[in-house]
């Protein structure tokens, strides 16, 4: 069983998650820092969402574009419903549905990217319109490059993952701790988001404001927001996903290596990966690609397009599906056997164990068993979502990016809708069944319930129970018993928590691979 934080959420965004997700920078303060921009390559034509015919795919398509079409036009929801026939539904749709402008997508199968499409606008306010070389921030997707970049230093002899992070630490040391007296924190600890170290969400700051450095988030210090990274719980025994283990990890390789962690990840990953459309650096001027802005839940786009981040190693990437897709290749053909571009067979073994059942990988989440074993990456920064999945000895996988804060729902079933087409093994929604419940309990559950400082409200409506914000409560709790529900769009489940007198004290909601706690007012 994977152990998420009890109180707060992550903005990992994305763990391994089977949690867990990250990506940008940096302002001209930085600007000597940060790799030089590439030159944009040639934009290929955009697709546009089509149509279908009736009766089924033209016999004059590929087999390719017959599965793109199977894939546009049969997404499927992230829950089922025991005895309903699950109704898929086309992309436009969907994208509608979920307020999302833009989506991108690329599809890996027999060991090589098959296809990248991209759909609908980079940015809802220009009309701008989205191509497969379109960048977007892939949040605690990002992560797996640095779990490359330290690899690679593991293979030269550079770096030990089981040393104490503290012998490497130059600028910064972690504090000491009794929780570290007998179990040092090590750079696997860190890269796998069990190191016990307090849990951090993402700084995001906007493109005018000044960017701490990655020292000032360590510390805590301003204009960085605290808390300082301390450790929290001894390490080695349980997962947290925390923005806090990835800004250790950066500062560290910066310290081993004396390079800036956006030029060191570009010369031993990027580079070598072919990932000429991804890179640390905030994609602003002349020759730069297009980079797609980032929308609210109603697809109204973020003040200043997007937000900037000090945190490079989980938040700081720019990137493109095709691109990740490489790397997902660069993991599949090194732990097949196939020389790699970066990694042995023995680094890909590595990153794709886990040190404990349920735990992730090296950067990466796992899912499965046997045959159907994949690894995932999941980010989302204000505005932008990021999947990418790839199974560890099947060659297939896929990428998918969004400029929306619903994104993820979409993604999840853009990849349902893949998983279908492509014949993944082990990757189905969950089946659920309806209670049969008397509805007069669920006046019980009414209320409203707050984290942090946001608010969510239960109300009920006739004899029918519904979530969300205080007076949008739009979507539905179905029960699978008097205390346990689930929602369909998109898939979350809910627990509600009682006192010694059967009072409702709180509610826990988990979505994937996010866990949190909300308490009753």
């Amino acid at each position: 069983m994977i152990l998420l934080p009890q109180q707060g959420r992550s903005r990992l965004r994305g763990i391994p998650l089977l949690a867990v997700l990250t990506l940008f920078l940096p302002c001209a303060a930085r600007a000597q820092q940060q790799p030089a921009p590439r030159a944009a390559a040639q934009q290929p034509q955009r697709p546009t969402l089509r149509a279908k015919k009736p009766g089924g795919p033209s016999k004059s398509l590929t087999p390719v574009e017959q599965r793109i079409q199977a894939v546009e036009g049969r997404l499927v929801p992230a829950v089922r419903i025991k005895g309903k026939q699950a109704a898929s539904a086309t992309l436009s749709a969907r994208m509608k549905k979920y307020h999302v402008p833009g989506v991108s997508i690329a599809v890996i199968n027999d060991y090589s990217v098959e296809w990248a499409r991209s759909y609908g606008a980079a940015d809802a306010a220009t009309g701008a319109g989205v191509d497969t070389t379109t960048l977007f921030q892939a949040g605690s997707a990002g992560e797996p490059v640095a779990a490359l970049v330290a690899l690679r230093l593991a293979q030269a002899k550079k770096l030990d993952l089981k040393r104490d992070v503290n012998r490497s630490l130059k600028a910064w040391k972690l504090p000491k701790s009794d929780f570290t007296k007998n179990r040092p924190v090590t750079v696997r600890a860190l890269l796998a988001h069990s190191a016990g170290l307090v849990v951090t969400e993402l700084q995001e700051f906007e493109p005018a404001a000044t960017l701490p450095t990655i020292l000032q988030v360590l510390s805590g210090g301003a204009p960085a927001r605290p808390p300082a990274i301390v450790s929290a719980g001894p390490p080695g025994e349980a997962f947290h996903a925390s923005a806090g283990d990835y800004d250790v990890l950066q500062q560290l390789l910066t310290d081993v290596t004396k390079r800036p962690f956006a030029n060191l990840a570009a010369d031993s990953v990027l580079e070598p990966l072919g990932m000429h459309h991804s890179s640390f650096f905030e994609p602003d001027g002349a020759g730069a690609p297009l980079a797609a802005s980032g929308h609210d839940d109603f697809g109204k786009r973020i003040p200043d397009k997007w937000r900037n981040h000090p945190e490079l190693a989980t938040a700081g990437l720019w990137s493109t599906p095709r691109d990740l897709a490489l790397l997902v290749l660069e993991i599949q053909r090194a732990r097949s056997g196939k020389p790699g571009k970066v990694l042995t067979a023995e680094s890909a073994r590595q990153l794709v164990t886990a040190e404990h059942v349920g735990w992730p990988g090296l950067g990466v989440l796992l899912e499965g068993r046997d045959q159907s074993v994949r690894f995932r990456a999941s980010g989302s920064t204000e505005g932008y979502t990021a999947e990418l999945v790839g199974y560890v000895s099947r060659g297939q996988g896929a990428v998918v990016m969004t400029n929306g804060a619903s994104g993820a729902a979409l993604a999840e079933e853009i990849l349902n809708g893949i998983a279908t087409v492509y014949g993944w093994p082990d990757f189905v929604p969950p089946e659920k069944t309806i209670a049969r419940v008397d509805t007069r309990i669920y006046d019980r559950f009414v209320g409203r319930y707050t984290l942090d400082s946001r608010e969510m409200s239960v109300a009920k409506r006739g004899t029918r129970l519904f979530i969300g914000p205080a007076g949008k409560e739009s979507r539905e709790l179905l029960p699978e018993s008097v205390s346990e529900f689930f929602t369909t769009e998109p898939g979350a489940f809910y627990s509600f928590v009682f006192d010694e007198n059967g009072k409702v004290q709180a509610f826990t909601e988990r979505r994937r691979f996010e866990y949190t706690r909300w308490d009753r007012r």
